[in-house]
């Protein structure tokens, strides 16, 4: 029921119309969900579903789309079912407090520790070409010796 055809088609019109424009198709929906949900049915009629993605903001928001989509359908196809319970969220979705592990941050801080290394490094070989170059140009007109075929003429 969770993969079902009417599942997919409504919960993929659902995101659509949430802005989800990647999983907006049943066709699309359904190997995200196959990667990402995991669904297991508990005592007493209740299905927890989990879902495990790389950031907290759309997993909520998609993880809320997905079950009203799904308790939707449920909720329709009621009289084939031979309990004629009607279908509610017990919680909302949420996600844990524990963040799922990503290494982008740390790597893009040794990237940045090193480009800024690197530019150091540039920065101070600049400045000491700079500083053995200073004395040359600070000479005075008169202890600046032309060649003699570069004397300008006398007048």
């Amino acid at each position: 029921m969770a993969t079902s055809d009417a599942v997919l088609k409504a919960a993929a019109d659902r995101m659509g119309q949430r802005g989800f424009t990647t999983i907006d198709e049943p066709n699309e929906l359904k190997p995200y969900l196959k990667s990402s949900l995991a669904a297991d049915v508990q005592a007493d009629g209740f299905l927890r579903l989990e879902m495990q993605v790389p950031s907290r903001y759309p997993a909520e928001r998609v993880m809320d789309t997905y079950a009203v989509a799904l308790m939707q359908v449920a909720n329709a196809t009621r009289d084939q079912r031979l309990d004629d319970y009607t279908s509610r969220l017990g919680s909302a979705p949420a996600a844990e407090g524990q963040p799922v592990k990503d290494e982008r941050l740390l790597y893009s801080a040794y990237i940045f520790g090193g480009l800024t290394f690197v530019t150091g490094l540039f920065c101070v070989g600049i400045r000491r070409s700079y500083a053995k170059a200073k004395p040359v140009f600070d000479m005075d007109d008169e202890s600046f010796d032309l060649h003699p075929a570069m004397q300008p003429p006398a007048v």
